[in-house]
């Protein structure tokens, strides 16, 4: 890292792999926002979507990793926990 020159007005952020994956249950924090909907009586005023297609749109959200390695991107679904 001693060959990265950082600009002014530009900052260098490192994140370890291993902090990157949570340990919440996302399914269960998927029920939890189900929930929620379920019982928002103001949702239908915010969006046209319906439930279950907000729900697909965030599952996808929550199990697809995107990420670059020495240039080459990667997509990588997983199931979750």
């Amino acid at each position: 890292m001693a060959s990265v020159l950082i600009d002014e007005g530009e900052c260098f952020e490192s994140h370890d792999v291993v902090s990157l994956f949570t340990n919440t249950s996302v399914s269960e924090a998927i029920e939890i926002i189900r929930n929620q909907f379920e019982n928002d009586m103001m949702l239908k005023d915010r969006t046209n979507l319906e439930i279950g297609d907000i729900m697909e749109l965030l599952e996808f959200v929550v199990n697809t990793t995107y990420f670059t390695f020495r240039g080459a991107a990667e997509i990588w679904h997983g199931n979750g926990k």
